[in-house]
């Protein structure tokens, strides 16, 4: 199913960020009526850390540490 493949397509784009960019945290932007994409971003380990607008639009950021760890 669509949900299943954009899961593991995020999940293997992470994988890679994780090992090779030097950056202890990343963020996704997303709409917040949009639920799928919200599931997604959890299952792949984001938090909602606040609202913001994008192109005159409220917008839900989410961060997600390096290899899914939560911070301390």
């Amino acid at each position: 199913d669509v949900y299943k493949r954009q899961t593991e397509a995020v999940a293997a784009a992470l994988l890679w960020g994780d090992e090779n960019l030097d950056a202890e945290k990343t963020a996704c932007i997303v709409a917040p009526d949009h639920a799928a994409s919200i599931r997604v971003a959890r299952k792949s380990g984001y938090s909602e850390v606040g609202l913001a607008t994008y192109m005159g639009e409220p917008t839900m950021v989410m961060e997600r540490s390096r290899f899914g760890k939560q911070p301390r």
